[in-house]
């Protein structure tokens, strides 16, 4: 199990041509439309439809995470890019980078810890700068 998410009570379910989120660690339920890389995620991971799914375990969290890429379009002067492009020259993968600016600007999920950035497969050695570098992003 994730650490970014409690053992239970989060959720989605794949219904019609949209995925519903909601949940305890999901701050604001969000619904997006399935696009052709979702559905083939979907269909590769024989995930059902129509049906209430807990986010337990990779493959639940993975829909998410790209569910909520898709949902937060960004533009350049978003403070989630000026965050993601600082976290990407501090070196952080741009995917990895990306994901974490939405969460910190979307308040899905605090990223407060470190914990969290270990998760995301961030290196040890950048953990610190970029506990630093949210820090200021959510100080403004």
């Amino acid at each position: 199990m994730n650490d970014r998410f409690s053992e239970e009570n989060n959720f989605y379910k794949i219904r019609g041509g949209t995925i519903l989120f909601w949940g305890l660690d999901i701050k604001e339920p969000f619904e997006v439309h399935l696009d052709t890389k979702i559905k083939g995620y979907i269909r590769n991971n024989n995930l059902p439809e129509n049906e209430v799914c807990e986010i337990i375990d990779k493959i639940d969290i993975e829909l998410y995470e790209y569910c909520l890429s898709i949902r937060n379009d960004l533009d350049e002067n978003d403070a989630r890019v000026v965050l993601m492009n600082r976290l990407i020259s501090l070196g952080v993968k741009k995917d990895k980078a990306l994901l974490i600016a939405i969460e910190a600007g979307a308040s899905q999920i605090l990223v407060d810890n470190s914990k969290y950035i270990e998760e995301l497969g961030v290196n040890k050695n950048l953990k610190r700068i970029v506990l630093e570098t949210l820090c200021d992003f959510y100080f403004g």
